[in-house]
């Protein structure tokens, strides 16, 4: 038993850092998927949520009963062709994500410290090679510490964050050129690009999931913790988004009035949360470059970084603005493929 929680824990840990990167510790993934559908996101993060537990509970269970690893999940799920064109959209969007975290710590130390972005790319780029070049062990004992101080970081600067409310400005969200009705579309296109990455990433914990009740405690432990996060970013956004949008980092903005010591603090939340989805999309990356190219996970790592460089030109908003909006409506035959997978494991054994 004490065992099966130490396990779940350390699976959930990695699934929501996997999960709470740059675009969502940043407050940008927020705003545009449940602020600006027009007073709806408290219902599209309650059916995300439901989406996240489902999902990720439907990918651990499949991983346990055949003891996949690695990118054999996809093949698994959709066969050898399919698979290939799943493999092919997950690594262009785990490559786009990577790059986002990195562009992201630019966006950092430019709006908190006031420095030159490339220093804020390279001081996340430098661990995150170093982190890559170890193997899945070391990796989960990172992310099991790192994620609790990152969920805690999150929590409680949202929190002060909503009890120190300003006057709202929340009237202006309609005239915004992306507000939309359609909440429920935008959460699932949410969970859809989310849950791209994590498959995989979750494919890699076979050796972890020693029962059925390990992989259902994850998925439900990680969704929850991922929807109480949502809830908490939401609602220090949800009044002051018309003005907090316009910079990078909202979250950060929102924070910074509550006093310097909370920017700082939130400013390492943020830190934090790139840094565990950078490595958590990384390592999927390296594993499936060495599998392709048959070179050595150090190569594959620096190369990986080295891609970095086109994209920080585009700039942060425009990147988790278009890109993940993108993603998300590419993957939502994925998304419903877990969930329709999930369903006839559960049938298949009753």
């Amino acid at each position: 038993m004490q065992n099966d929680l130490k396990h779940s824990i350390q699976i959930a840990a990695l699934y929501v850092g996997s999960i709470v990167g740059a675009g969502f510790a940043s407050g940008q993934e927020v705003g545009r998927f449940f602020i600006a559908v027009r007073g709806n996101g408290f219902y599209g993060i309650v059916v995300a949520t439901v989406l996240f537990i489902l999902a990720s509970c439907a990918i651990l269970l499949r991983v346990y009963d055949l003891k996949l690893c690695g990118n054999r999940y996809y093949t698994a799920l959709f066969g050898h062709r399919l698979g290939a064109v799943a493999d092919g959209l997950l690594l262009l969007f785990l490559m786009l994500t990577f790059c986002i975290m990195a562009v992201g710590s630019g966006a950092l130390f430019t709006q908190q410290f006031a420095l030159d972005g490339r220093f804020g790319i390279i001081a996340l780029l430098v661990p995150v090679f170093f982190v890559l070049a170890c193997e899945m062990k070391g990796f989960m004992n990172i992310t099991t510490v790192i994620t609790p101080l990152m969920v805690l970081g999150i929590f409680t600067c949202s929190i002060f964050g909503i009890l120190t409310q300003i006057q709202p400005t929340f009237a202006g969200i309609t005239q915004l050129a992306y507000a939309t009705n359609h909440w429920l579309p935008m959460a699932i296109f949410y969970v859809s690009y989310n849950m791209l990455i994590t498959a995989p990433i979750l494919s890699n914990l076979s050796s972890y999931i020693t029962s059925k009740k390990v992989a259902v405690m994850s998925g439900v432990i990680g969704g929850c913790v991922i929807g109480v996060l949502l809830l908490c970013i939401r609602g220090a956004l949800h009044f002051v988004w018309v003005d907090a949008s316009a910079l990078p980092l909202p979250m950060l903005s929102v924070v910074g009035r509550l006093g310097q010591h909370f920017s700082l603090l939130y400013a390492v939340t943020l830190y934090l949360a790139m840094f565990c989805a950078a490595t958590a999309c990384g390592f999927t990356v390296v594993e499936q470059l060495r599998t392709l190219f048959k070179i050595h996970r150090v190569w594959c790592a620096g190369l990986l970084c080295l891609l970095v460089m086109p994209f920080s030109q585009l700039g942060f908003q425009n990147l988790v603005g278009k890109g993940y909006v993108i993603f998300g409506i590419a993957g939502v035959w994925i998304l419903a493929s877990y969930l329709i997978d999930g369903l006839n494991l559960i049938r298949t054994k009753t």
